[in-house]
């Protein structure tokens, strides 16, 4: 074997005969051409024939030990070594002389490292010698290339292999325990799936194909049902058909759930979702699917609340004053207020600030590469929408997830017993019905409510047809209502009616009519009602607008010289005072009594003037008379006792003189009585 020193070694058999002259400055330079590393040069090696590649490589470890610099691979003898990163010049075809890839060695500091398409080692033809065992496969493929591996897998399945296009690179996989045939087939199409292609079963044929360009018609279709069946990475397409979901939104919601190779198609005319991409992401879709098309979430879209103890038209209107938004009912409610219009501007701001963050991340995607040529995703719906059901005592809403969650909890909160009792009695005690007399209920309420003197839990309905009011209220606050009205309303007017006997019932309605300030009516419907019994101003007002306040009212009974009147206590007593001034009634008589006093004297006459008013009337059947004893009637001591005929024929003529005389005498007891 010949051997071929460097160069410095020479250099040192050189130096040593200088330091045998006793050169000093010879000894110094000879040291500093050996420190100095750019000054030596490596002198190539010589590798004698037939030795194998193994024993190379140790001689060349050995003289590099001894502080000989290995020469790099691919370059010249005599050059010094490159730095690192200072490979060789890549050719034509991108790769360095040394048959590695340019871009794994060019990758910066700190960079993602790639794995170059070229095995480290050999591949051993040995590992796909593997055949299958009662129909189960165990290997440990290194550094193997797909067609030696799919062809392998081709011979295990029986199958006959096609391909135009496969990965360049190398496959690793080992099993941990024994696998079947399928199984086997799966595991090789995840490794494809990672590298864009796939593994299609085509009958007898094995079919790997690119999954950009290849034919949907190749790609088997299956039902949704027989996904759940299906190994995980087994490429195929089915077809979802929705009920109430629209295929262009779920489109959008279920695009991030595929992976880069699985395709997503709406078909709006039909409303399906056309799929295909490795059974298990679509076996995911297709059971989030059938939950969301569930009964249970049908109900959720428009969801049900029942209430216990509040009413559901009262709740409606608490949650869209809550929410701030415009009732469904129309008119003025509580959301036209200025708190829930300003809201509502919240609201929108807050709308257009999420629209515009969603429409900026939109376009950094873009610009990323991460979401070119996706369609922008729509801004979710904020609508709610409230609807009571009345007949059941429920509401039905429908609203976003967390809006929802929101009334839920709300309406938990006020729906809750009033705390008043709900027995009987406790109910009977607190409704009851205040009539009004002259007062608005409507404004008498509005007025209850200004001054904020009931309790929060006291309800109060206006009755206008009645005038009254309905009061749900503690005795406490019935006690309130009632001396109010008491102070505010007056007494209650009656009906009232005076006879007259000296003045016209005509002429006196006229005259308190237009003294008392009340409307005179008009005399043509006075005359005609004048030969009616009972004219309260009711016929004639029958077909006109129902008056705002009831007022004192006036009418006249000519067939019996009657006065009609409806008034209270006080404008009863003010048309007394009237009548007593006018002289239709003697001062001090100005009541209601049913006693009539009359002007007579003791004597025998005015004895049997009662007497016989006592027989008629009980003959009538009315009742009984008491009249004085006869005893206190005296007869005149002056005049002569007539006899019994004369007494007789002067009694029944003094009789008909003092009917003549007092012709209203008579008439006067009589209808005193009556």
């Amino acid at each position: 074997m010949t051997l071929r020193l460097p160069a410095h070694i020479s250099q040192a058999v050189v130096c040593s005969s200088c330091i045998g002259g006793r050169s000093v400055a010879a000894v110094v330079l000879c040291l500093l051409l050996l420190a100095s590393p750019a000054l030596a040069q490596p002198a190539p090696i010589s590798i004698p024939a037939g030795m194998s590649p193994e024993q190379a490589i140790k001689l060349q470890q050995q003289m590099g030990r001894r502080g000989s610099p290995m020469p790099t691979p691919g370059q010249p003898p005599g050059q010094p070594p490159q730095k690192p990163g200072q490979g060789g010049k890549p050719d034509a075809s991108g790769k360095k002389p040394d048959g590695k890839d340019n871009k794994a060695e060019d990758a910066k500091p700190g960079g993602p490292v790639t794995r170059g398409n070229e095995p480290p080692s050999p591949p051993d033809p040995k590992e796909l010698e593997v055949t299958a065992l009662d129909g189960m496969l165990e290997f440990q493929f290194r550094n193997q290339p797909w067609p030696d591996v799919l062809k392998w897998y081709a011979q295990q399945a029986s199958m006959s292999l096609d391909w135009q296009e496969l990965p360049g690179d190398y496959i690793n996989l080992a099993t941990q325990r024994p696998y079947t045939v399928d199984e086997t087939g799966d595991m090789l199409n995840r490794a494809l799936l990672m590298r864009g292609y796939t593994m299609l079963s085509l009958g007898d044929v094995l079919i790997v194909t690119k999954v950009d360009s290849i034919n949907p018609s190749l790609v088997p279709r299956v039902r949704p049902e027989e996904l759940a069946t299906l190994l995980p990475h087994t490429f195929v397409r089915t077809s979802f058909e929705l009920e109430w979901l629209l295929a262009e939104e779920v489109n959008q919601e279920f695009a991030p759930m595929l992976s880069k190779n699985g395709k997503l198609t709406p078909l709006m005319t039909t409303n399906r979702l056309e799929a295909m991409d490795a059974a298990a992401n679509l076996r995911d879709i297709y059971a989030i699917l059938e939950r969301e098309e569930s009964t249970g979430s049908l109900d959720d879209l428009a969801k049900e609340f029942v209430l216990e103890y509040a009413r559901a038209s009262t709740v409606k209107q608490k949650i869209e004053t809550f929410l701030g938004i415009a009732s469904s009912s129309g008119g003025a409610g509580p959301s036209s207020s200025s708190t829930a219009r300003m809201m509502q501007q919240m609201q929108q701001q807050m709308q257009k600030q999420m629209q515009a963050a969603q429409q900026a991340a939109a376009r950094a995607a873009q610009a990323k590469g991460g979401a070119a040529g996706a369609a922008p995703r729509r801004p979710r719906p904020d609508n709610v929408y409230i609807v009571a059901n009345d007949r059941t005592n429920s509401v039905i809403v429908h609203a976003q997830p967390n809006k929802m969650a929101i009334i839920a909890s709300f309406i938990q909160r006020i729906d809750v017993p009033n705390g008043n009792g709900t027995d009987l009695k406790s109910l009977e005690s607190r409704f009851r019905v205040f009539r009004l007399a002259s007062l608005d209920p409507t404004e008498f309420v509005g007025s209850l409510e200004a001054m904020d003197v009931l309790e929060p839990q006291t309800q109060l309905r206006v009755d206008a047809e009645n005038n009254s009011i309905i009061a749900n209220a503690s005795w406490a606050d019935q006690l309130i209502i009632q001396r109010l009205i008491e102070r505010l309303d007056g007494s209650e007017r009656s009906f009232e009616v005076i006879q007259l006997k000296r003045l016209d019932a005509e002429s006196v309605a006229g005259s308190i009519r237009f003294l008392m300030g009340t409307d005179e009516e008009d005399d043509k419907n006075s005359r005609s009602r004048s030969y009616g019994y009972f004219d309260y101003g009711y016929y004639s007002s029958r077909n006109q607008p129902k008056k705002k306040s009831d007022k004192m009212r006036v009418g006249a009974n000519i067939q019996d010289n009657q006065i009609l009147l409806w008034v209270n206590s006080i404008e009863l007593e003010e048309v007394q005072k009237l009548l007593v001034k006018l002289g239709e009634i003697p001062e001090g008589q100005g009541n209601n009594s049913r006693v009539r006093v009359i002007d007579a004297t003791r004597q025998p006459e005015t004895y049997e003037y009662l007497r016989r008013l006592k027989e008629e009337w009980e003959r009538s059947g009315r009742g009984t008379i008491n009249i004085p004893s006869r005893d206190l009637f005296e007869p005149d001591e002056t005049e002569e006792e007539p006899s019994d005929s004369e007494a007789a024929e002067e009694g029944s003529s003094g009789d008909t003189e003092a009917e003549q005389e007092n012709p209203e005498s008579s008439g006067e007891i009589a209808s005193s009585d009556s």
